[in-house]
């Protein structure tokens, strides 16, 4: 498990046919875990790059919304 023991997280838990699993998440890292069953197991790397692909999407994004922020924050109000 990534983080400390002591990190406090959001547990979800998920299951349909030919796959169960769980998503940890903190302010600073998540954990996903899936099973998955025979027929599903197939796709697995198509699956996982496809899930890679959007977390790191997702994190670009977030980083220039955060920096944006920052921009806003540092520059001088023009009045």
């Amino acid at each position: 498990m990534a983080g400390g023991e002591n990190d406090s997280f959001e547990l979800i838990h998920f299951k349909r046919s030919g796959l169960q699993g769980s998503l940890r998440v903190t302010q600073e890292w998540l954990e996903l875990e899936i099973s998955l069953g025979f027929l599903l197991g197939t796709f697995k790397d198509r699956m996982e790059a496809h899930i890679s692909k959007n977390l790191e999407e997702c994190s670009v994004a977030n980083l220039n919304n955060a920096r944006l922020a920052n921009e806003r924050q540092a520059s001088p109000v023009k009045t």
